[in-house]
């Protein structure tokens, strides 16, 4: 059972083989939810995913220290939309059950997750230090069903293998496959720049539309 705070997931679940049920919320204002619908459905119906925002999870996680609650039902936390920042991962981390996951997810309304940054390989780069998270945010390793293809974000869709920049080099992200809905050539642009690293995570740099055209080069 999937417990979700977006509409969205809440329909794609069914085709994931998972049931699904919603809390009572405000899906624009998820930091407003009130903490107590969700530990009731936590307890009475024993999900074992939960997906929601981070403004969703910050919010339960100041509930979660003063009352000492335990999330040991979960097995999987996804938080979906941006970072969890590491005292929210922290307080969710010592309620769950040693076994449960908490992955970041990212996404858009055409695909809901394109890529997840499981809780390993966030420890892993917090270790490493590593300089590409000075400049960019590490969104994880995209999802084996999608194919993905980083391209000039100048140029058009994806087209022969040569089209693809190299390991490193910041481009358009392009996404095709299921869950993507459907377009002419296939491909769907996110509207999102990024780069994949020596080790197949990809790392977000921003979006396109930030992108400030001169005469002379983009920045």
């Amino acid at each position: 059972l999937h417990l979700c705070s977006s509409s969205l997931l809440s329909i794609l679940s069914p085709v994931m083989g998972l049931g699904a049920v919603s809390p009572l919320m405000d899906t624009r204002r998820p930091g407003l939810t009130e903490p107590a619908q969700i530990f009731e459905l936590l307890e009475d119906l024993g999900p074992r995913v939960f997906s929601g925002s981070p403004a969703l999870f910050e919010r339960l996680a100041e509930v979660v220290v003063r009352a000492e609650t335990s999330l040991s039902t979960l097995e999987h936390l996804f938080v979906m939309g941006a970072q969890l920042r590491a005292d929210v991962w922290d307080v969710l981390r010592a309620r769950l059950d040693e076994r449960a996951e908490i992955r970041i997810g990212y996404g858009t309304a055409e695909c809901p997750i394109i890529a997840q940054l499981s809780g390993s390989d966030r420890l892993e780069l917090d270790k490493q230090d590593r300089e590409e998270a000075q400049r960019s945010q590490c969104l994880g390793r995209p999802l084996s069903a999608l194919e993905l293809c980083l391209v000039d974000p100048d140029g058009g869709a994806p087209g022969d293998s040569d089209v693809a920049l190299p390991s490193g080099a910041t481009g358009a992200i392009w996404i095709r496959g299921f869950p993507v809905c459907p377009t002419e050539s296939g491909w769907h642009r996110t509207g999102d720049l990024g780069f994949l690293d020596s080790e197949g995570l990809l790392w977000f740099c921003g979006e396109e539309s930030d992108r400030v055209r001169t005469r002379d080069f983009t920045l």
